[in-house]
């Protein structure tokens, strides 16, 4: 799980660094542009993240929350398989792991802090 975790935080971060632009997220992409390929896709689970953060109503008190609970249930179903969105447990466990991690104070911060970069992404990255 930490390393869906990782893996998606990491690609949060650079998009954001990026300014959204394509081409601008690491080595892989320049290889790839290299080689005279086509932009690499982004994976599915980051795209149906991006969009679900854009969708958020910039008025709607609860956007930091829900926008970290939109990337720790993207983090669990890249790890675990998106197969598990339909089941009612696996919601079940992102509430539990979301609310323990609100308990913890240095958690609680880093939690906000990944929030606030996932509502600071420019809203068409998911189409770049």
């Amino acid at each position: 799980m930490i390393d869906g975790i990782g893996r998606l935080a990491q690609l949060i971060q650079q998009r954001t660094a990026a300014g959204g632009r394509a081409g601008n997220t690491g080595k892989a992409d320049k290889a790839t542009r290299a080689n005279g390929a086509a932009k690499t896709a982004e994976p599915p689970a980051f795209t149906e993240l991006v969009t679900r953060v854009g969708a958020l109503n910039p008025d709607d008190p609860g956007r930091e929350r829900k926008a970290f609970r939109y990337f720790l249930e993207a983090a669990l179903l890249s790890d675990l398989g998106t197969n598990l969105i339909n089941d009612p447990k696996f919601h079940q466990l992102v509430d539990i792991v979301q609310q323990r991690m609100e308990a913890q104070p240095e958690l609680l911060a880093a939690s906000r802090r990944a929030a606030r970069l996932l509502l600071a992404m420019p809203k068409d990255t998911a189409e770049k």
